[in-house]
């Protein structure tokens, strides 16, 4: 049940250049020298390809519990894919920021990333990440506690088993890390 991809070879190692991403493909291996052909290796290499992910937001619109300083430092910042720009909620230590992808346009985001800002203190330290279909009603969809970034504009990766597509996602900060502000550089929500 095998399809032979190349024969002949001298060298010592071989790159499948037609596999294709999310499928699973299984592999042997025959030697050849002038005393014949061998059997099948073992089967090895089984290998799923997954397709990369892809930051997704880029084209929706944002918003957050506090948005004072909308031009410099308001949601829209958080998600133009510049580490040196930040959202930052002036008023409190908690606090929500959301991403709109629009009307028919709901998304699978199985990983969500989050950069420091510029202060440690303004850092988020524990939240829920949550998902909706109209905005108003939200699903949980992970929580994260005691998180500490340990330098500025630092991204931590946090996967989730999400396989549901919602046109809303939020992260709601429930602790920061002492300032009366909380701020984000960067939230990158990704999917295929």
């Amino acid at each position: 049940g095998y399809t032979a991809l190349a024969s002949n070879l001298s060298g010592t190692s071989y790159m499948d250049t037609t596999a294709a991403a999310g499928t699973t493909y299984y592999y042997v291996a025959r030697a050849k020298n002038s005393a014949g052909t061998s059997g099948n290796s073992a089967q090895f290499g089984a290998a799923l390809l997954s397709a990369p992910l892809v930051n997704l937001a880029f084209s929706g619109t944002s918003a957050a519990s506090d948005n004072q300083n909308s031009a410099t430092e308001g949601s829209a910042k958080a998600f133009d894919r510049n580490p040196g720009t930040k959202w930052f909620g002036y008023n409190s230590p908690t606090g929500w920021i959301q991403y709109d992808f629009g009307a028919n346009n709901a998304q699978v985001v199985k990983r969500y990333t989050i950069n420091s800002a510029d202060l440690n203190t303004r850092d988020p330290k524990s939240w829920n990440f949550r998902a909706s279909q109209d905005g108003v009603s939200w699903t949980w969809l992970a929580s994260a506690s005691n998180q500490i970034f340990d330098y500025p504009l630092q991204q931590k990766v946090y996967d989730i088993g999400n396989t549901t597509a919602y046109r809303f996602y939020r992260l709601e900060i429930t602790v920061n890390n002492g300032a009366t502000g909380v701020a984000v550089a960067e939230l990158g929500l990704w999917g295929d």
